[in-house]
This record gives structure tokens, sequence and C-alpha cells, in this order.
């Protein structure tokens, strides 16, 4: 998930479902919570969204309404609730509980969510801290970027107003990821028409490019992962021919099935591919290997650890015992 995406989907979601703010029918704005108050704030509803500003902002507000093209404002506003571009159909609220907001992606197995990672309600002061969280095939995604959000709501004359937004981001250099363009160019889930992304799904599904022996392994991680939840009491399996189509993901390339029929014979673009360490009922580890068909190359493995490491003696063994930690 890339930093600049991240801030994107992070503004959609915290104001995106908050039109659910509005089916909880709060009469009182002095009965509400700070984090209710926080959802009605973003409903879509321009009314809504000036009565949360602080009295200092609420007459520049009225002005920029005044002086800008009829109904800019409330097609932002309805860009950020979700209600356009489908985003709405796809977004979850909560009440309670460590997730405020979700968007959820079930076509391709993705989920975000913006969870609340502490909320200090002092007197007439709340100060939430948000943290962005993105998921493939319900495993959390490891990201070279971390981003949350501090928001302040304070009350004053009855209103839980938004008094400061604070927004930090964490990037971390020792991960390779961070100098990949697909961080920098990203796409926000929703800018794109259904017709366009389906037609781009289709043609990356049917002419997908070789994966390299690295990813190849990463991907079959993956799939014992998924095959894992989908079977706990199997476990894992040392079968790649069960890891066939069992389910669908999306990166920086488009849309992709963790493991193609290719895989099932064990032999894919020029590597051999084994499972192994499948011991026990349910099975509750698995080491990958990967070796240059023809004994000539880098071998490549991994474990449910996911650590991707690699030998240069071409060897699956020695990738296990000793090889060197290796990124995509």
């Amino acid at each position: 998930m890339h930093w600049h995406s991240s801030l994107g989907i992070a503004t959609i979601m915290l104001v995106a479902a908050a039109g659910s703010a509005e089916a909880q029918n709060v009469e009182e704005s002095s009965l509400q919570s700070p984090r209710q108050a926080l959802m009605e704030m973003f409903s879509g509803s321009q009314d809504k969204f000036n009565r949360h500003l602080t009295l200092e902002m609420q007459p520049k507000m009225a002005d920029l309404e005044r002086n800008s093209a009829p109904n800019s404002s409330s097609q932002w506003l309805l860009f950020l609730s979700g209600k356009t571009a489908g985003v709405g159909q796809k977004f979850e609220s909560f009440d309670s509980g460590r997730i405020l907001f979700a968007i959820n992606d079930a076509q391709r197995h993705h989920r975000y969510e913006l969870q609340l990672d502490s909320d200090d309600w002092r007197g007439d002061v709340d100060t939430m801290q948000i943290s962005l969280h993105s998921f493939q095939a319900g495993i959390e995604e490891s990201s070279p970027v971390h981003l949350r959000v501090i928001v302040e709501m304070k009350l004053v004359d009855s209103i839980w107003r938004l008094n400061n937004v604070e927004l930090s981001t964490t990037m971390a250099f020792t991960d390779p990821r961070i100098l990949e363009s697909s961080w920098w160019l990203p796409q926000i889930p929703g800018t794109s028409s259904g017709a366009t992304e389906n037609h781009e799904e289709k043609s990356f599904a049917s002419h997908p490019p070789p994966l390299s022996p690295l990813r190849a392994v990463h991907r079959i991680a993956l799939a014992e992962n998924l095959y894992a939840q989908h079977h706990p009491d199997v476990g894992y399996t040392c079968a790649i021919a069960n890891l066939v189509d069992v389910g669908k993901g999306l990166d920086e390339n488009g849309a992709y099935r963790f493991l193609s029929p290719e895989f099932a014979a064990g032999l894919y673009n020029g590597y051999r591919f084994g499972i192994r360490g499948c011991e026990g009922t349910p099975a509750k580890n698995f080491e990958i290997v990967a070796e240059p068909a023809n004994g000539t190359g880098k071998a490549y493995c991994s474990d449910r650890s996911h650590t991707l490491r690699s030998s240069d003696d071409g060897r699956g063994l020695t990738c296990l015992a000793i090889g060197r930690i290796t990124r995509q």
C-alpha cells in the first residue's frame, strides 16, 4: 500500500461511511460522543459539516460557499462521504470497538481499515489516534509506509467541533520497496470507473506476466495461509496442487490469482517448486523451495514466517539452512 494512496484512502474512509451516522438519528449534538460527532460531520451534509467546525472557521467556510461554483462544496462532501464512485457500497462503520471504518473489495479480497489506537477523552477535549491498515485475503500486508492520524475534537457550546488534525507518516528506508515507482504513483480505489477496472482485470487475468521465482515463492506462502484458514482441521498443505485457484489478490501489477494451474505439477518458468515440513494434524509449519530446473541459478525459499531467502548454489536445502534474506 502506498503512502500517497494511504493518505487518500484514510481521508475517504475517515469521512466516507460516516454517512451511516445519519441512520443513528441523534437528535441533540450535546448527547453525542466525539466519535459520533466526527462521523456526523462527514455524512455528506454541508450543514452538518459546518456545524462541527470551530466558531472561527464557520464564517470563512460560509464565504467560500458563497464564492464557489454552484454545488461544488456539496459535490466535494458527497465524494468524501463515499456516495459517489460506489465507495459507499463497500463501506462499513463501527460504533464501538477498535475498528472505526472499513472498505471491502470482495472481488479482489482486499480490505482497508481505520483502527482506533487510542481515545483520550478528558473533559471537553477528546484526542483520537487512528492508523490505516491494509489486508489481502484476510492477511495484513506489511508496508514500508505507516500512516497515523490524530484527530482532536473540542466541546464548545454543547457541540463537539473539529479542533485539530495531525498527520504522521513513517517511511522505513530499510525496506527497498520504498523506492518502487508504484508507491509514488498510486491509484486510489474508487477513482476509476467499474467498466475500466473490469476490463483491466480481465485483460491481466487473460495474459498475466510470468512470475519471477522469488515472487512465486511469496505467492505460494500467501496461498498456504489462505488454505490453512479455509481448512483449519488440516492446516498447511505440502501438495502444491491444493493451492491452485485457492484465491485471488491485488498488487501493483493488478489483479491476480495466487497460483495458476501451471503450478500444479510443480514446474513453472524454469523452476521446480516443492513444499515440505507439513507434519501433524493440523499442520502448523511449511517450507517452500524453488530450484532451477537446469541446475544453474539461484535457489529461493520461504516458510510460515514469510521470510524470503536465496542461495547461489541453486539448492533448496542450502537456502533453508543458510540462505540470505532477500526481498521481492
